[in-house]
């Protein structure tokens, strides 16, 4: 062998080790943008299901508000109810009582007597009448809200 061909296989060898040496770092370089691009896909799937699980909790963060909101209410409601018809009761139980006393402590006759009563009666009765529109009134009040209440989500 003589020193050219020598010198010339040197530096085919010097050659090929760079140049595979070159496209060994150029794969590598690009198996590590590869690396990262999935990564960062991935953190952006992670980021994407954070806002979707973010937003979920906000949303039923304003229904239960909303369903506690709504139970106030109608419970308000059924005290205000409760209350007027205590109130109701008790002005019935008062005109019973004064019914009752006009017809011992009347001292006139008969006739003055069966005419009181019958007043008395006409007015009890259209009394009594109200009072049961409005107890009819506050059983569908208290219906309806049983109704709405039965009606929102349930945790």
């Amino acid at each position: 062998m003589n020193l050219t061909t020598i010198a010339a296989a040197i530096a085919f060898a010097t050659g090929l080790a760079v140049g595979s040496s070159g496209a060994w770092q150029l794969q590598t370089g690009r198996v590590a943008s590869i690396k990262l691009e999935l990564q960062n896909e991935k953190l952006d799937r992670a980021n994407e299901r954070i806002a979707i699980q973010r937003a979920a909790r906000a949303a039923i963060e304003r229904t239960t508000t909303a369903v506690s909101q709504a139970q106030a209410d109608a419970s308000n409601r059924l005290v205000a109810l409760a209350a007027d018809r205590d109130r109701a009761k008790s002005d019935l139980d008062r005109l019973r009582d004064t019914s009752a006393a006009a017809v011992r402590n009347a001292s006139a006759g008969l006739d003055a007597c069966t005419s009181t009563l019958t007043a008395f009666n006409f007015v009890f009765g259209q009394c009594s009448t109200a009072l049961s529109e409005m107890a009819a009134g506050a059983d569908q009040w208290v219906g309806q809200a049983l109704i709405f209440q039965d009606a929102w989500p349930k945790e």
